[in-house]
């Protein structure tokens, strides 16, 4: 892409058709303001749709007029896919270096992989999906340009022996192999998929009840992790799938809905307790007592430490504030009303974290301040709305994105 930003101005906002719930920022360093969103519709229609940041090519103010001057780059879709339910999750291949296709991988009832380079990928000078260099089972690639179109790569089910299937909740693509994708399940289940074979590597009851999400381990293509309706997070390894570790139970064994592994220390997990403002932090070396409790309050946030452990990381890189925004929607259930709805480690820090929850916040903290003191967190910002989801850019790591009620907002940070 040839538009910069960074050079013109510190957000962009999209407003879709529907309400967004789902957002991940492309990976790819040629790419890094393309994004990927997903509508919550409660029917069976709804769609997955792609955004590019591209040139303004409306007409400027006419002289004198007191309209504001256009802005010389805007949020505008790219390609949109007609996806069955609303999708759990949406998030795009771990591709730095752009040498696989334009992949985009969701959950709803099925295990989906999208193609969405230009023309669907009929060409281009990218290999397929192979793990480490492997073959192109699922695609090939194409330039970095803005698709007209998406196709459907394939769809993966354990399911062939009844018309009904149990809806899959999240998936986590590896980043050392990416031909691996995990899925957890209502089903109690997590399975573990070869995408370039089309085959589930194994399938495992993981919890008592629902499984909520899933995640690898941070340069890891055995070890991963778990959560659920039971209020546990566990721990597994593909090489020994005969045992697996409880590193957390919450009290009153309260639900954990999200789930996110250090991007850069595998020592460190952080969770979402369903229902609730709090984010907790863990350290596998120490099970069952959280090193602190991050906790959404309203205009702002703290840290509950707990006794014992280490910090997780250290400080990297400086940053600005969040500009001003504004959103729409507001909550439709029971929840309490600063509910935290997800969770993104900094991809270029083991100490920064974004959170963002049902009262409008979406805040970063420094979690190397912690356990050996409380902490605030060192940016906040407001969106006006709850924000339903967020994902920090990999390929640009001064931007993330947020979903607040029928908006797409690039923030830079």
């Amino acid at each position: 892409m040839d538009t910069d930003p960074s050079a013109s101005a510190d957000s962009y906002t999209y407003k879709a058709a529907w309400p967004v719930y789902g957002v991940s920022l492309a990976r790819r360093r040629d790419s890094p303001f393309r994004v990927v969103v997903s509508s919550f519709v409660e029917q069976y229609a709804n769609q997955v749709q792609v955004i590019d940041l591209v040139a303004n090519t409306s007409p400027p103010p006419a002289p004198g007029s007191a309209a504001p001057p256009q802005p010389p780059s805007i949020l505008a879709p790219a390609c949109t896919l007609e996806h069955p339910y609303p999708a759990t999750k949406v998030d795009w291949i771990p591709d730095e270096g752009g040498v696989h296709p334009s992949l985009v991988a969701t959950t709803g009832d099925f295990l989906r992989i999208w193609d969405v380079s230009p023309g669907g990928g009929d060409g281009g000078n990218g290999s397929g999906v192979g793990g480490r260099g492997g073959g192109g089972a699922v695609g090939v690639g194409a330039p970095p340009n803005p698709p007209t179109t998406g196709t459907m790569k394939c769809l993966l089910t354990s399911n062939t022996a009844s018309e009904y299937c149990a809806p899959l909740t999240a998936f986590d693509w590896n980043e050392v192999d990416v031909s691996l994708i995990g899925t957890s399940s209502i089903d109690t289940t997590c399975t573990v998929w070869d995408v370039t074979t089309q085959q589930s590597v194994t399938q495992l009851i993981a919890h008592d009840a629902e499984v909520y999400d899933f995640a690898f381990a941070v340069r890891s293509t055995n070890v991963f992790a778990s959560v659920g309706a039971d209020g546990s997070v566990r721990l597994f390894d593909l090489r020994s799938l005969e045992h697996s570790t409880i590193v957390y139970e919450a009290p009153d064994a309260a639900p954990l809905l999200r789930l996110r592994w250090n991007a850069h220390d595998p020592n460190y997990l952080a969770a979402v307790v369903g229902g609730s403002p709090d984010v907790v932090l863990l350290d596998i070396r120490v099970p069952s007592t959280p090193i602190a409790t991050l906790r959404h309050g309203g205009g702002g946030g703290t840290a509950e430490v707990a006794p014992g452990g280490g910090g997780a990381g250290a400080t990297g890189g400086g940053s600005t504030a969040m500009p001003g925004g504004g959103g729409d929607g507001a909550p439709t259930d029971d929840r309490p009303p600063n509910s935290v709805n997800a969770l993104c480690w900094a991809p270029h820090s083991a100490a920064h974290l974004l959170s963002v929850s049902d009262g409008g916040e979406a805040l970063i903290w420094d979690v190397s301040r912690v356990p050996a003191s409380s902490a605030e967190p060192v940016l906040s910002y407001d969106a006006g709305g709850p924000v339903n989801n967020g994902d920090w850019s990999a390929a640009n790591v001064d931007y993330c994105a947020v979903a607040v009620g029928s908006e797409v907002q690039l923030l830079r940070v």
